[in-house]
C-alpha cells in the first residue's frame, strides 16, 4: 500500500513539474494513454507498455499539430510576409559584414569555398526546406521528450491507482 501511495505521488510530481516546463503539454499524454487502453480493452485485449508509450507520443503529436494549426488560423494576415521580410533584412545586414575567416584545414581542402559561398545567395526553396526540416526536427524532439515525461507520470499514476504496472495483468498475490 505504501508503494502505491509513493508511486501515485511520484507520478503526480512528474506531471506537475513536467507541465511547468511544457506549458501543460505533458498532461495530454496520460489522456492519450487512457484512450488507447480503453480502445484495446473494448477489443478484449490489454494495451502493452510500449503501446502506452506510443499512445502518449501520439497524444502529444496530435496536441502539437492542433496548437500549430490553431496558431496558423488565428495569425493575422501578412504575418508570414512580415516574418520573411524581417529574415531578409537580417540576411542583408549580415551579408554586408565580412564573414569570419575559414579554418586553415578547410582552406586547404577547398581553397575558394569562402568566396563561392559569399557570392551564391540561398534559394527560396532551400530556405523553405531548411525551415521545414528544422520545424520537423523540433517537433520530433518535443514529442519524444514531453511524451516520455507524460508517459512516465501516467505509468506511475497507473501503478498507484491499479496496484500494478499498466500494460501488465493484475498482480496475483500468493
Amino acid at each position: 500500500m505504501v508503494a502505491r501511495v509513493f508511486a501515485f505521488l511520484a507520478g503526480a510530481l512528474v506531471l506537475v513539474i513536467g507541465s511547468v516546463f511544457s506549458l501543460g503539454a505533458v498532461l495530454v499524454a496520460p489522456i492519450g494513454m487512457a484512450i488507447g487502453a480503453y480502445v484495446w480493452r473494448k477489443r478484449g485485449r490489454s494495451l502493452p507498455t510500449i503501446g502506452h508509450w506510443l499512445a502518449a507520443m501520439a497524444a502529444i503529436a496530435v496536441m502539437l499539430a492542433s496548437v500549430a494549426g490553431l496558431a496558423a488560423a488565428v495569425a493575422p494576415k501578412g504575418s508570414w510576409d512580415r516574418f520573411r521580410h524581417a529574415a531578409d533584412s537580417a540576411q542583408k545586414v549580415s551579408a554586408s559584414q565580412p564573414p569570419p575567416p575559414m579554418p586553415d584545414w578547410l582552406q586547404r581542402m577547398a581553397p575558394n569555398a569562402q568566396q563561392r559561398a559569399a557570392t551564391a545567395p540561398p534559394s527560396d526553396r532551400a530556405v523553405t526546406f531548411m525551415l521545414a526540416a528544422g520545424a520537423a526536427m523540433a517537433t520530433v524532439f518535443f514529442v519524444g521528450f514531453f511524451g516520455s515525461v507524460g508517459w512516465l507520470g501516467g505509468m506511475l499514476l497507473g501503478l498507484g491507482v491499479k496496484g500494478h504496472w499498466p500494460g501488465r495483468g493484475a498482480a496475483t498475490s500468493s
